[in-house]
């Protein structure tokens, strides 16, 4: 009856010693690659500040505090916008919708373009060049346009600034994989495995679609920097995100004309962080 008992009292010196190496091989990565190290804390920084968004906010983001354009100081450490609402309040919940819609939109767009570009470079002919033509026609023009007029037909709201994301990076995401795709299939060893009878399914599923994974993961790397821009600017433009809804792009969007003079810092601190 004593074994059971020793193997529950290890397993947290165990977590502790393992946690323990973690720590020292992220130090040491962190040590080799300074640029990399800061990037990576700031991602950890910015996922933790919208997970504890309810915890660390002073105040309400969308309460009225009665004092307009305070300064920042001791009581409002960012001042407050034209309201009286605490700037420091919103831009910690306007985290939360900048992650969400960098994260979450590109997650979606980068798993759609990266299934159309294998589908297409794995199946080739007719498929392939009819594809092709339509990421081309919708490569034509800028992001921020194409996810303009997808708002514009679609309307206001986060679910549909998703939408807009997918079909705004989806095609670029195909045109790359694509190419992985043709590569890949053109191996010995997708040859060897045609040749032993396996199905097209097969070696899609088994062979090629993991190869192309850390080009993927590459690309919602990328991506994800790109999908926070757009989507502040969607919001600045008033395409975006709901006004209600604490935001980035919001916050800059009424912070600028006068309020660049008299009360800078209301575009200084989203503009900064975004």
């Amino acid at each position: 009856m004593e074994a059971p008992h020793n193997v529950i009292q290890t397993l947290p010196r165990v977590a502790e010693g393992r946690f323990r190496k973690g720590v020292r091989a992220s130090a040491r990565w962190a040590k080799q690659q300074p640029l990399g190290g800061i990037g990576a804390a700031w991602i950890v920084v910015t996922v933790g500040v919208a997970l504890l968004a309810p915890v660390l906010a002073p105040h309400d983001p969308i309460e009225l505090l009665g004092a307009k354009y305070r300064s920042p100081g001791r009581e409002f450490l960012l001042g407050t916008d034209h309201l009286g609402r605490d700037v420091l309040s919103r831009l910690i919940w306007g985290t939360r919708p900048s992650v969400f819609l960098g994260v979450f939109a590109v997650s979606f767009a980068v798993a759609v373009g990266g299934l159309w570009g294998i589908a297409a470079g794995f199946i080739g002919g007719a498929f392939d060049l009819l594809t092709q033509r339509l990421v081309d026609i919708m490569g034509a023009f800028p992001p921020l346009l194409t996810a303009l007029a997808l708002m514009a037909v679609l309307g206001a709201s986060s679910q549909n600034v998703v939408i807009a994301l997918i079909f705004t990076f989806a095609p670029s995401v195909a045109r790359v994989v694509r190419s992985a795709a043709l590569s890949v299939k053109t191996e010995t060893y997708v040859e060897a495995a045609r040749a032993t009878g396996c199905s097209e399914t097969r070696i899609l599923l088994r062979h090629v679609v993991p190869n192309c994974m850390a080009l993927l993961i590459i690309l919602f790397s990328i991506y994800v920097g790109s999908g926070i821009i757009i989507a502040a600017s969607l919001s600045f433009l008033g395409a975006g995100i709901p006004e209600a809804v604490p935001s980035w792009g919001g916050m800059l969007s009424k912070a600028v004309g006068a309020f660049l003079v008299t009360s800078p810092w209301l575009a200084i601190v989203p503009g900064a962080t975004i």
